[in-house]
């Protein structure tokens, strides 16, 4: 084989074997980008889960206290019902007096 054609074949081969290692490399980076993404994205998911719950223990907790008022407004209601009853049978009695 003639020297010319060895030393083009070995730079050639050289320059591949250069390549294939760039290449590993880069997807040896890669995979190890995709690695650290997949934990950042648990990572989020586990952030989204507690917000939600968080969410969800303020929504039961707004009914709760919703509940709690309306009965108390139930309540107020049936304490004056009685009084206005009172009052508009007084109201009745001295409008009928007056006619």
């Amino acid at each position: 084989m003639d020297q010319d054609l060895k030393a083009y074949l070995d730079e050639r081969f050289a320059r591949l074997e250069e390549r294939a290692t760039e290449n590993s490399q880069q997807i040896e980076g890669l995979q190890e980008e995709s690695r650290h993404t997949r934990v950042l994205i648990e990572g989020m998911w586990n952030n989204v889960r507690l917000v939600a719950e968080r969410v969800m223990g303020a929504v039961e907790q707004q009914a709760a206290l919703r509940n709690e008022m309306i009965r108390g407004f139930e309540d107020v209601k049936a304490s004056i019902a009685p009084a206005y009853r009172d009052l508009d049978r007084r109201v009745q009695w001295l409008e009928d007096r007056a006619k």
